[in-house]
């Protein structure tokens, strides 16, 4: 600043919005705190301030997909503490993130008993028929209304398992509606009286002791 008579000093100026000042780094980190055991998760590292040339440095790396980026991939085995250190080549911010580890359940197996379905664990089932839920089969037994291709799940609060072995379970006169079906006579020559107790009869088809469809009506 110039007096006009060749003189000049500096004073302090002041910036609006505290333009050309600078400010630390700071860091967060993002990511759900419970996971399963061995599945992949990804974690976030959310800087600010700075010149915004920020590097990035996780550890223990060895448990992400690199521990050079902001949003890298984990998988966990064992609770595990991340942190993350950033820098812009001025200043240094670090932040961590306790990540809680959750056991998958057993994968169950299927057993049939008649027409019955036993799940192998006591508790945390949720059947499907033909990989479609089954609304309210959660018990450890469950007992099919239709033919179709059956399985089980388990899970816990977190986790759940993979599927258990599949069931074709194919229901006819011999099982479920055994007691309201009757057809005879048996064996038959082709004519035959059909008694269903009411029930209304979509399709019938007879087969003998090989398989081999003898009529359809």
């Amino acid at each position: 600043v110039s007096n006009g008579s060749d003189c000049a000093w500096l004073d302090n100026i002041i910036l609006p919005g505290g333009i050309g000042q600078y400010e630390d780094v700071t860091v967060t980190i993002s990511g759900e705190t419970d996971q399963c055991e061995t599945v992949s998760f990804q974690l976030t590292a959310t800087p600010n301030g700075g010149n915004g040339n920020y590097s990035y440095n996780w550890t223990p790396g060895v448990l992400l997909s690199d521990s050079t980026i902001s949003n890298p991939v984990a998988q966990i085995t064992e609770t595990t503490i991340f942190v993350v250190e950033v820098n812009d080549g001025t200043s240094t911010a670090n932040a961590e993130i306790e990540i809680t580890a959750h056991e998958i359940p057993e994968t169950p197996v299927v057993e049939t008993v008649g027409i019955e379905l036993y799940s192998s664990s006591e508790e945390g089932n949720q059947w499907y028929r033909n990989d479609t839920i089954i609304d309210g089969a959660t018990g450890q037994v469950h007992i099919p209304v239709h033919s179709g291709m059956f399985h089980v799940t388990v899970s816990n609060d977190y986790c759940t398992s993979e599927k258990s072995n599949v069931i074709d379970v194919v229901l006819g006169i011999n099982d479920k509606d055994k007691e309201f079906v009757s057809i005879y006579p048996n064996p038959g020559t082709g004519k035959y009286n059909v008694s269903a107790g009411g029930r209304i009869i979509d399709k019938i088809i007879v087969v003998d002791i090989t398989g081999k469809v003898v009529t359809q009506l």
